[in-house]
């Protein structure tokens, strides 16, 4: 069920173990590329000293082709997957609290 990331990676989780998944936000990869590939690079093997060239857009979104989600349909959608996103930010030791709390 799209959207429930709780209940997709929780088999892999009992399957693999923490030691062996790494999950990333996208938030992450916009607000600091450098420190997140770092440690893509530090997980799978490779000399955290490399350096990407995160400057080039690939796919770029332009927010003004994004319709605004209105205040009624956020707050549904925010209750729809409370559960899921609590279980997840335990599984993944992360706080989601901006995911539960949209402004």
């Amino acid at each position: 069920r799209a959207g429930l990331y709780y209940e997709q990676l929780k088999p892999y989780y009992d399957a693999f173990g923490h030691e062996s998944i790494k999950v990333l936000l996208f938030e992450d990869l916009v607000t600091k590329p450098h420190e997140t590939m770092r440690s893509v690079f530090e997980f799978i093997g490779v000399d955290s000293r490399f350096e990407g060239d995160f400057s080039r857009k690939v796919n770029p979104t332009r927010v003004s082709d994004v319709p605004a989600c209105d205040t009624m349909t956020l707050a549904h959608l925010t209750e729809s997957y409370r559960q899921d996103l609590v279980q997840l930010q335990e599984l993944i030791g992360r706080d989601l609290s901006a995911w539960l709390n949209p402004a």
